[in-house]
C-alpha cells in the first residue's frame, strides 16, 4: 500500500520517508516496484532505494539507466550516486554521454556525490573533453565537493582555459585545499571583478597545511591585496615556519599587510618570538614598534604583559593605544595601575581605550 501511494502527489514524499524507515526489509519490494505501471511510483521507489543505500538495488537501477524514458534514466542516475559501488560508478561514467541533457547532468552530479575514487576520472574527462558548458560547470562543482587532490590538475587547466566560470573553479579549488592551487588563487585575488576576487579570497581561507610553503613564496607579491590575504591565512594555518617571513612585512608599505602580518605572528608566536617582539618595542621605527605591540596583543601570552606595559610610555599614540588594547585582552591584574595612568594620556583614543 505504501509503495502504491508513491504515485500520489499529495502523500508520496511522506511515503518515501516511512518506507525508508522500515530499513532493509523493504529493499526487495522496492526493487520489484521498479517495474510498476505508474511512472511516479518507479521514480520515487528509486529515491527511497537511494536513501537506504543497499547495494542489492544497484543492478536494477543500472538497468533503469537504459530505460527509453529520460525521466527514468535521470532518476536512476540521481539514485546511483548514493551507492558506494564500483558497478554504480561505471554505469554513471557511461551515462555522462547520454543523449538527454538532464540525464548527463544527473550523472555528473551523482559521480561527485558518490565520493568514490573511480568517479574522478570520468569527471576530469568531462572537464577536458566536453563542449557543454553546463556539464563542465557541474563537473567543477562535483570535483570540489569530492575534495580530492587528484582532480586539482584538471581544475587548474580549466581555470587557465577560461571555459567555465572562474569563480566556480576557484571555489572548487578551495574545497580541495591543496597548496598547488595557490598561484591560481593569487591570480584570482588580483582580479578587479568582485565575484572573482571574493571567490579567490574565500578559497584561500580553506587551504590546508600543504599551502604554507607556496603562500610564503608569494608573500612578497607586488599586489598589496594578495599580500594581505596571504599574511592573514599564514596565521590561520599555524606553521611557525611563517614567523620570520611575516615579520619582514612589519615594514610593508601597506598598513593592512602590516596589521595582518603582525596578527599572524602573534598567533604563531612561541617564547623566542615573544622576546624578539619585546625587543622590537624599543626600535626607532614606529611601524616596527606598532606591529610588535599588535603581535604581542594577539599572542595572548602572559609573557606579553610586561612588554606591553612598557609600551604604554611609547612616544607614538598608535603604539600606546595598541598596548592598552593588548593589556585589556590579557585581563592581567598587573596591568591595572599602568592602565589607570593612561586615563591622563594626552591622546583621546588612548584615554578612551584605557577607560
Amino acid at each position: 500500500a505504501l509503495i502504491d501511494s508513491l504515485g500520489d502527489i499529495l502523500v508520496r514524499d511522506t511515503s518515501v520517508e516511512i518506507l525508508a524507515g522500515f530499513g532493509p526489509q523493504v529493499v526487495e519490494p522496492l526493487i520489484k516496484s521498479l517495474t510498476h505501471d505508474v511512472e511516479s511510483v518507479r521514480i520515487h521507489a528509486m529515491k527511497t532505494l537511494a536513501i537506504l543505500g543497499d547495494n542489492r538495488a544497484v543492478p536494477a537501477l543500472l538497468k533503469s539507466l537504459h530505460n527509453p524514458k529520460p525521466q527514468m534514466r535521470e532518476a536512476a542516475a540521481m539514485a546511483l550516486g548514493q551507492f558506494h559501488d564500483d558497478a554504480a560508478i561505471q554505469g554513471l561514467a557511461e551515462a555522462i554521454t547520454d543523449k538527454d541533457a538532464a540525464v548527463r547532468e544527473a550523472a555528473v552530479l551523482s559521480l561527485g556525490e558518490s565520493g568514490h575514487p573511480m568517479a574522478i576520472e570520468p569527471l576530469t574527462i568531462v572537464l577536458r573533453e566536453s563542449q557543454q558548458q553546463v556539464l563542465k560547470s557541474v563537473a567543477v562543482k562535483a570535483l570540489g565537493e569530492m575534495g580530492s587532490i587528484e582532480g586539482l590538475e584538471a581544475l587548474i587547466e580549466t581555470y587557465e582555459k577560461g571555459d567555465v566560470r572562474r569563480d566556480l573553479v576557484l571555489k572548487a579549488m578551495g574545497k580541495i585545499g591543496d597548496g598547488r592551487a595557490v598561484p591560481i588563487l593569487v591570480d584570482g585575488l588580483k582580479d578587479s571583478t568582485p565575484i572573482i576576487h571574493d571567490a579567490a579570497r574565500d578559497a584561500m581561507g580553506m587551504l590546508n597545511e600543504s599551502a604554507v610553503e607556496p603562500l610564503i613564496d608569494c608573500l612578497s607579491h607586488e599586489n598589496a591585496v594578495v599580500r594581505t590575504a596571504i599574511a592573514e591565512n599564514l596565521g590561520r594555518l599555524g606553521d611557525p615556519a611563517a614567523i620570520e617571513p611575516l615579520m619582514k612585512h612589519f615594514i610593508d608599505p601597506d598598513s593592512n599587510v602590516q596589521s595582518y602580518a603582525a596578527e599572524s605572528v602573534g598567533k604563531l608566536a612561541d617564547e623566542k618570538t615573544i622576546r624578539k617582539l619585546a625587543s622590537l618595542l624599543k626600535d626607532q621605527k614606529r611601524d616596527l614598534r606598532w606591529c610588535a605591540a599588535w603581535a604581542l596583543w594577539h599572542s595572548g601570552s602572559p609573557q606579553a604583559v610586561e612588554p606591553l606595559m612598557g609600551a604604554l610610555k611609547d612616544k607614538d599614540a598608535r603604539v600606546r593605544e595598541v598596548a592598552v588594547i593588548g593589556l585589556r585582552a590579557t585581563r592581567d591584574p598587573r596591568a591595572l595601575q599602568p592602565l589607570m595612568g593612561c586615563l591622563r594620556d594626552k591622546d583621546g583614543d588612548v584615554r578612551k581605550s584605557a577607560v
